[in-house]
């Protein structure tokens, strides 16, 4: 699974929006509020603790190494160098605290030491105050060039420390795999007394990368990022036939030490990083590991709507029976990569977690209880919450972060800061603040309420390390002395991250476009705002910023968008209207040339679905006579191919299986049959192969809601080159009688055939799903990697958006380029979020069923510019549910397009 899988599936999901609940007034005041609980703790730090590296909140005083008593482990984080100041400096600007800011980073140069006899935690030290170092750097660089008075004086002094500090790391990285040691010696290396074990984690050693990378370019010392790179390239060498690490690995040998297998404590930043290495640096390699390793987790580590740890070697075994908090971040991580669907679905069940126990424990059950009952106020739930809303613009993440502000203020906050939990059954108080209460938690409150005007640096122009540090993405331009490790081939579809406001999460601006245009190296990929091709100055045209598929007429914003780039709609009478591109009207030449774009592929679109126009099943009820009807249904695209093989077609008594949704071995005896399993909780091609290993001959999945009337149907897919029985989809009306016939005891006898008139039983009588010549119809589908979903009209084809190529383009006589407008055209509705979770708010698709598209019998022509496409479909209603996973806000920003499309709104 390609990462143009996940980044094409959020691009076409496209919905209403939500409607807004909370007052610009009440954010304010919430923003404020979270200011003042971070000043709360950094001027209790600052008064009862500083120099030390932590606040005890409870005894109003300090936490040094060697003075408190040791609480083991977890002290490594520790080493006499001001933490809690050095890891909470990038959060003081974002604040607007400049005066706080300058005398906090001048407090660090001159006071701040990292020679202390001291072992820390490699991985630690890193994140918190190498990042922190790095961070604070940019950001007092930035405000700098943008003329803050009270930072005039700054001349790189963080940027020297963090080179020192990064200096006393880098013996750690001396070892036969190139996978660091966890801890070090800051002042002697790894000769001070280091403990024996040469085990550490795969997030300690796999969560250099970005800081040490930003090292290297800031310096221009390459040896921090290779040293990092080589430790990623280590562990990666090392992952399992099924794309997973470990927990813990031996750095001198590369044997795995614990192979537990999941995305919380002991892995979780490593895929971060993974990730964010790519968007960091632009080197596509990166890109292609977190693609890997994101299929295998989706496939292996999900269980429903969680995540949970399982044998990397074995993945089908469960390995812990608790879900820790560190996996929290992981939808955050999820909405980064443009799989936001997903994100919503995960993060929907969390919330109901710190819901039932007002925060998360440290560690909870599958079912939500707690397992660990401490809690230390982590940022990774309020880091998710804040990507979400930022790919949403749905208040209810505002309401999360409200009534999690409420708890911490009625629970945690006592006289000299905030307090974490020993026990959250008995709110009991533990003396300890951890220093990234201050990096993150309160950063991430307070940006989630804040408007971009509140925020002195355009967060689009850096990545948010796993400690929330802020690092700059123009450093990707300093790659001297490192071309020979960096791998940018990569095709722009790979590179364009979609939010639900049509700009990429990260993005460039075009200051930095013209920087790369110019590099005399070959430039890093081009990850713009408008994701516009990867070949600076190219001719090719890209869809951005709304897709055919996306379309919504009746959203103000889409209407907008389409102006932009030179489309106008035209009422036609009896609800019908018309899109017409004029490249005259297009505010730029680039949104004329994306409007282009646009008619060209609804035109390919079209043509795709008019050539797949037989993608249904039918399933032949043949006994008893008063159930005797033909349906169609939605086909399967792993196991045999009911529309390609005649051989595939089965025959049998019809079984509802126990269990009723067959994400567990079935107890049913299937022998020769065909079962009747219900949609939810686990992916279609588990229950097939549960169905199978039964002694089933073939599988009917039907959903678990209504069509309420609509004629939708789903293309299972899935990897399933085991698989060897049939499989249909059916939706639930269909099955009701079926159903209640079965419950009775009668002998239902079905037999599963392909709609195709080439071979098979055309002759059939249809049910209220039949589609006549008059509504014959075709839509445009989407896929997701987990149970999959592939949206169809009833009788009809249907087109993943991840096969959508981009067309072709035709010059004119004048060297234009103009679409082929001399095929039919067809536009698919926007998403109408009608797929919803099941009783137990799992789900198994990452997106949406798109409604049926009425066919255009003609193109209407456009301009001497450029030819006009026309089109005309149904507007479905909207059910905009937050608990739904295809529930997005696709509509709040979405990039425009190009040419025409005839619409019958409701």
């Amino acid at each position: 699974m390609g990462a143009s899988r996940w980044l094409t599936l959020w691009a076409i999901i496209s919905c209403t929006g939500y409607a807004s609940s909370m007052s610009l007034g009440e954010k304010s005041r919430l923003r404020d509020e979270a200011k003042d609980m971070f000043f709360h703790a950094f001027n209790n730090y600052m008064t009862h603790a500083y120099p030390a590296d932590e606040l005890k909140p409870l005894s109003c005083s300090g936490r040094y190494r060697g003075v408190d008593a040791s609480r083991g482990d977890v002290d490594e984080a520790m080493g006499n160098f001001a933490m809690t100041l050095i890891d909470s400096l990038d959060t003081l600007p974002l604040l607007g605290a400049f005066e706080e800011f300058s005398e906090a980073v001048k407090r660090v140069i001159d006071e701040v030491m990292f020679d202390s006899d001291f072992v820390v935690s490699v991985f630690e030290t890193n994140i918190r105050v190498v990042g922190g170092l790095l961070g604070a750097h940019a950001l007092a660089v930035s405000l700098k060039v943008k003329g803050e008075v009270s930072l005039q004086w700054y001349d790189g002094q963080l940027l020297e420390k963090a080179r020192d500090l990064g200096d006393r790391l880098m013996p750690a990285f001396e070892t036969n795999t190139g996978i660091p040691y966890p801890r070090v010696n800051l002042l002697r290396g790894m000769s001070g007394h280091i403990p024996s074990s040469s085990s550490t984690c795969t997030a300690c050693a796999g969560t250099m990368l970005l800081e040490f990378a930003a090292l290297s370019r800031m310096t221009g010392n390459t040896s921090y990022e290779r040293a990092a790179r080589k430790a990623m390239d280590g562990l990666w060498q090392r992952r399992s036939p099924h794309l997973l690490v470990g927990t813990t690995i031996d750095v001198q040998s590369g044997d795995w030490k614990e192979q537990d297998s999941g995305v919380g404590a002991g892995i979780d930043s490593y895929y971060e990083y993974c990730m964010k290495a790519f968007v960091l640096l632009g080197d596509a390699e990166y890109l292609d590991r977190f693609n890997k390793h994101y299929a295998a987790v989706m496939r292996y580590v999900r269980r429903g709507n969680t995540l949970v740890d399982i044998h990397m070697y074995n993945p089908s075994n469960v390995a812990q029976s608790y879900i820790d908090s560190l996996g929290a971040f992981w939808p955050g991580l999820q909405v980064l990569v443009g799989d936001v669907p997903a994100a919503i679905d995960l993060f929907s069940h969390m919330e109901k977690v710190v819901t039932r126990h007002r925060f998360m424990p440290e560690a909870y059950t599958i079912e939500g209880g707690g397992f660990w009952w401490h809690h230390f106020l982590r940022p990774e739930f309020i880091e998710s919450a804040y990507f979400l809303y930022q790919a949403t613009g749905d208040d209810h993440y505002l309401d999360v972060g409200k009534a999690l502000l409420r708890n911490i203020q009625e629970h945690a906050r006592v006289d000299c800061g905030f307090a974490a939990f020993s026990d959250l059954r008995t709110l009991k108080h533990e003396d300890r603040m951890d220093s990234f209460v201050l990096a993150e938690t309160f950063k991430y409150l307070y940006l989630l309420f804040a408007e971009k005007s509140d925020i002195p640096v355009a967060l689009d122009d850096y990545v948010f390390t796993t400690e929330a540090h802020l690092l700059p993405l123009d450093i990707a331009l300093n790659y001297s002395g490192l071309e020979d490790i960096l791998n940018r081939d990569i095709p722009v579809e790979d590179v364009c991250k979609r939010r639900s406001k049509g700009e990429n999460v990260f993005s460039y601006s075009a200051e930095f476009f013209e920087k790369l245009a110019s590099a005399a190296a070959p430039p890093v990929p081009d990850v713009p705002t408008r994701c516009m091709p990867v070949n600076i100055g190219g001719q090719s045209r890209r869809l951005t910023r709304l897709l055919p598929q996306q379309l919504n007429v009746d959203n103000l914003e889409h209407r907008s968008l389409l102006k932009e780039m030179g489309i106008s709609i035209i009422s036609q009478g009896k609800g019908q209207l018309q899109l017409i591109h004029n490249s005259q009207d297009a505010t730029t030449p680039s949104d004329s040339d994306e409007g282009i774009a646009f008619m060209q592929a609804l035109i390919q679109l079209n043509a795709k679905l008019q050539e797949e126009s037989a993608d249904t099943i039918l399933v032949s009820v043949e006994k008893p006579e008063s159930l005797k009807q033909v349906l169609n249904a939605g086909s399967a695209r792993f196991g045999p191919s009911l529309l390609t093989d005649s051989d595939a077609q089965v025959s049998g008594s019809l079984v509802e299986v126990a269990p009723l949704q067959a994400c567990a071995p079935i107890v049913s005896e299937l022998s020769g049959r065909i079962a009747l399993i219900e949609r939810g909780s686990c992916m279609f091609i588990a229950k097939v192969m549960h169905a199978e290993a039964a002694g089933a001959i073939g599988a009917i999945i039907y959903d678990f809601a209504d069509s309420k009337g609509g004629t939708r149907h789903i293309s299972m897919t899935g990897n399933g080159s085991d698989v060897a029985i049939p499989s249909a989809f059916l939706l639930r009306d269909q099955v009701v009688s079926l159903l209640d016939a079965v419950q009775r005891g009668q002998d239902i006898f079905v037999h599963l055939q392909s709609a195709r008139e080439d071979y098979g039983n055309a002759n059939h009588n249809e049910g209220p799903h039949k589609a006549n010549e008059e509504d014959r119809s075709s839509t445009g589908g989407i896929e997701d990697g987990g149970e999959g979903m592939h949206a169809s009209g009833a009788g009809s084809s249907s087109s993943s958006a991840r096969d959508l190529s981009e067309p072709e383009s035709i010059p004119d006589a004048s060297g234009e380029h103009l679409s082929d407008a001399s095929a039919g055209c067809e536009v698919p509705d926007d998403a109408s979020g009608q797929n919803q979770p099941n009783s137990n708010g799992a789900t198994e698709d990452a997106g949406n069923a798109f409604p049926a598209v009425d066919s255009s019998s003609a193109c209407a022509a456009g301009d001497t510019t450029a030819t006009a496409a026309s089109a005309q479909y149904s507007e479905p209603s909207t059910d905009n549910r937050r608990s739904s996973p295809a529930a997005c806000a696709a509509n709040k920003r979405p990039h425009a397009a190009d040419r025409a499309a005839v619409v019958s709104p409701p």
